[in-house]
């Protein structure tokens, strides 16, 4: 019997509860490695909670690899090779080292004109239609009228005080971070938040390891920077740790853990484990690209790295997703040691990201709409991925496999026997529909050139079957 403590009220659901209890064991080796957990029945028996709610848990434990199942046998805890973890108090060595030679990926190639009719399928584009004006302007207009002078005047550097203040609240609810406000930065975005970090973290090494493939303005945002940069292979469930270099030439490692871009995968827990082991032998900091991850159509919140190591690693998120592209504003969870570092970095730029918008979304996100809003809009992007999912499945049967679909507003599609390059693109492009390969986000060679990335966050459900079938038609049977 596994001894567990739920409350009633006040507490969080019950799902949350019995998922963070579970982890929390297995984490600190309170379960150990190979012990077999209770039947989904008999843990809900015990404990006088649905047994659905047990099944939910233990499937996203088996998702996420804390657990494994054995056919006739149970659910048994996974060998995790948990590290030690640090006290508060230890401090990371702060070393410099020079400049290396870089690698520099070639950028994805411009799309040329198309049809007015052309249907994208867009990565990382919210529904846009959507978007909830009305109370923007509501919150806008309080923000303006009502709101302190001096949100009109020259504001903190690291952001509207309100505002870091209502991230960090979030944060604490949607994705189980604990965090202060003082240590969150207010960015205008994911892009502004990686070149504050490139000039903050030269204090203390240059040099990076990337994911490869990788969201395309990042490397060119290092090598301006005067990082190099060192590609790290990924894979169906991510950064393939493994192939890690023993003796890395960098400061931190740039990841994509809850959903990585572009393949989609999430990065088991033996991996997160791994890699923080990694990071700590080598003295590095990861920076964790979450740009997505309140859109997750199954199971609990993944564990965060900032969750498991909130000193090694630093926490980049967006609002470009949850909300819109246009208000530019983003941010970043910093471990308490960087905090100077980032300071010195800000006061001579004093950016004053978007204030008014800042104090608007301070506003939306203090009277609950933000949240509604997320919960409003991950039920539609979950029926736009499983329409898309359908469609590809219904116009090529076992020619295409999909992954990267739990998460987020975009999902991977590869095909079986096709190649796709530049004069597939014009074809496609002729034929009124668009998408990006995964490859236009590789730094060299043509693993995946079978692959196509396909968002669908601002598109209909009738463009994704209409855009589906034009695919259907340019893509040789």
């Amino acid at each position: 019997m596994i001894w567990l403590e739920f409350q009633r009220s006040g507490g969080g659901t019950l799902t949350k509860q019995l998922y963070d209890q579970l982890v929390t064991r297995i984490l600190s080796g309170e379960l150990a490695a190979g012990t077999r957990l209770p039947s989904s029945r008999e843990l809900a028996a015990e404990n006088r909670i649905a047994r659905n709610i047990v099944v939910h848990v233990y499937e996203q434990l088996l998702a996420e690899g804390y657990v494994e199942s054995r056919e006739g046998s149970g659910t048994f805890v996974a060998k995790l090779n948990l590290p030690a973890l640090p006290t508060r108090k230890a401090q990371p060595s702060l070393r410099r080292a020079a400049s290396r030679d870089e690698v520099t990926p070639p950028r994805p190639s411009r799309h040329s004109p198309t049809p007015a009719d052309l249907i994208a399928f867009a990565s990382g584009v919210p529904d846009l239609a959507r978007f909830p004006r009305a109370l923007w302007l509501r919150c806008l207009q309080r923000a303006s009228f009502y709101g302190d002078f001096a949100d009109w005047g020259y504001t903190e550097p690291a952001g509207n005080p309100a505002l870091r203040m209502e991230i960090a609240a979030h944060l604490r609810r949607a994705k189980d971070l604990d965090c202060t406000p003082e240590q969150v930065i207010v960015t205008a975005g994911t892009a502004h938040a990686i070149q504050l970090l490139c000039a903050a973290l030269r204090e203390f090494r240059t040099g990076a390891l990337v994911e490869d493939p990788v969201v395309s303005f990042v490397p060119e945002i290092l090598r301006r920077a005067g990082h190099a940069i060192t590609p790290v292979p990924v894979d169906a469930h991510g950064l393939v740790v493994d192939a890690l270099p023993a003796r890395p030439k960098a400061g931190f490692v740039f990841v994509s853990p809850s959903h990585q871009f572009p393949l989609g995968g999430t990065l088991p827990i033996q991996r997160r484990l791994a890699l923080l082991d990694y990071a700590r032998r080598h003295d590095l900091f990861l920076v964790e690209d979450d740009y997505d991850s309140e859109f997750r159509f199954g199971g609990a919140p993944v564990s965060s790295l900032f969750r498991l190591d909130p000193r090694r690693a630093i926490h980049v998120g967006t609002f470009s997703k949850v909300l819109a592209p246009a208000l530019r504003l983003g941010y970043l969870v910093l471990p308490v040691e960087l905090l100077p570092a980032m300071h010195r970095t800000l006061e001579p730029m004093n950016p004053g990201t978007a204030r008014i918008a800042q104090a608007t979304l301070a506003r939306f996100m203090h009277d609950g709409h933000l949240v509604r809003h997320v919960a409003r809009m991950k039920k539609s992007y979950q029926r736009k991925m499983r329409a898309l999912q359908r469609a590809l499945e219904d116009a090529f049967a076992d020619r295409v496999v999909v992954s990267g679909n739990t998460t987020g507003l975009h999902l991977a599609a590869t095909f079986t026997g096709v190649k796709f390059d530049h004069a597939w693109r014009e074809r496609m492009q002729a034929s009124g529909v668009d998408c990006d390969t995964a490859n236009d986000y590789a730094f060299a060679g043509a693993r995946h050139s079978s692959m196509l990335v396909l968002g669908y966050g601002n598109l209909t459900v009738e463009q994704i079957a209409e855009g589906v079938r034009r695919l259907r038609g340019v893509i040789p049977a």
